[in-house]
């Protein structure tokens, strides 16, 4: 089946979702009652949340993009985009979805409605520091930036892949088929990137699902698996800190004891207090930044 949907023309909806960015939300609706109107507003945030986030993603897979945005000062600006697009965007997308589901509407609009307004700010702010540092949108939407992006959506799938239950390891296997960089890379000779870029977009639609259910069930996962995820990422930690420490690596240093160590903390402290969905969710974001340290701590050692 996914075969045949592989094939299938991007046809997308860029301009749509611009617009639905770009105006008031309170102009963006018509009333309507019920759950109709709730799956409308989902339906809407997940779509608009979906392109800000393919979009965050071409952005840092282009490294000539981020060394620009780094010299005009403006990279502080664009880490706080995406982190108030992963943790409050994507985080009030979750709410309405699990609002929708247990029949919450008005909850599910409210959520969906928040996301919708992160969403339409950070889309907004991308354009402005792209704008600001002299980087025109066209340069960003290339064949290697779409691999680059398809490769980080991989990444991202290993990473969950190590605590997620059967259920959500077939919705990660799906966006593994979406995801196949050697097709990409064919097509991209063909010249077929609207295709490569669709694909790549029912990829991340599939992760952020995974996400969303993994969330959802982590009250669910043994403690004896969720703890044995812990270690691993506490050792994984430690191991950083050691090497770091050997190498020289200051800023590295810093970027651990600053940002990977009170997600790792917070994490064990959410984990004693039986709040699984909040260790889980920093244990992901805290394998993000380590995975990330242990890939530039590799670079620093190999220069010097």
């Amino acid at each position: 089946m996914l075969a045949s949907q592989l094939r299938r023309r991007y046809v997308g909806s860029i301009l749509l979702t611009l617009v639905v960015l770009m105006m008031p939300v309170s102009v963006a609706y018509a009333p309507e009652a019920g759950e109709k109107r709730a799956e409308k507003f989902v339906e809407l945030a997940e779509r608009a949340g979906e392109k800000v986030g393919n979009f965050i993603d071409i952005i840092y897979a282009n490294e000539t993009a981020i060394d620009t945005i780094t010299h005009e000062g403006l990279i502080d600006e664009l880490e706080g985009n995406k982190t108030l697009y992963e943790e409050w965007g994507l985080g009030n997308l979750t709410e309405a979805r699990d609002a929708l589901e247990a029949g919450d509407y008005a909850g599910a609009i409210t959520n969906a409605t928040e996301a919708l307004t992160i969403f339409r700010n950070v889309f907004k702010a991308l354009n402005s520091i792209l704008e600001e540092a002299g980087v025109a949108r066209g340069q960003l939407i290339d064949a290697q930036g779409l691999i680059e992006a398809m490769k980080r959506a991989l990444e991202r799938i290993e990473r969950l892949r190590e605590i997620a239950p059967p259920e959500v390891l077939a919705i990660l296997e799906a966006a593994e088929e979406y995801l196949d960089v050697t097709t990409a890379i064919a097509w991209l000779r063909e010249g077929r990137v609207n295709e490569t870029a669709w694909n790549m977009t029912q990829g991340n639609r599939l992760i952020s699902l995974a996400h969303s259910l993994l969330k959802g069930k982590a009250a669910e996962l043994k403690d004896k698996r969720l703890e044995g995820y812990l270690k691993l990422i506490e050792n994984l930690y430690d191991r950083l800190e050691r090497l770091a420490e050997k190498a020289g690596a200051t800023d590295l240093l810093e970027r651990l004891t600053g940002e990977a160590k009170p997600l790792v903390e917070g994490a064990r402290d959410a984990y004693t207090a039986g709040e699984y969905a909040t260790a889980i969710a920093k244990l992901v974001e805290a394998r993000n930044i380590l995975s990330e340290i242990e890939r530039d701590l590799l670079e620093f050692r190999r220069a010097g």
